[in-house]
């Protein structure tokens, strides 16, 4: 199941000719932390920006996907 989140900060970067983002990101069931990703480019949806609203799914505490959240 995804977890809802705010994007805080994002980077991207290049590792080995292939594009990442490291990303700083507040979940919504904990707003006053923030917690690092880093995702590569092909798991993450275009152009992510600071104040995204996204959707973060994981297993095992590893994120395998970022998305950007839709209006409801």
């Amino acid at each position: 199941m995804a977890r809802e989140a705010i994007i805080r900060q994002v980077n991207r970067y290049d590792l080995h000719g292939v594009a990442y983002y490291r990303l700083v990101v507040s979940y919504s069931d904990e707003p006053d932390s923030v917690q690092e990703v880093r995702i590569s480019h092909d798991s993450i949806y275009g152009e992510p920006a600071d104040g995204d609203r996204i959707l973060v799914e994981a297993i095992l505490n590893v994120v395998t996907e970022v998305r950007k959240k839709t209006s409801e």
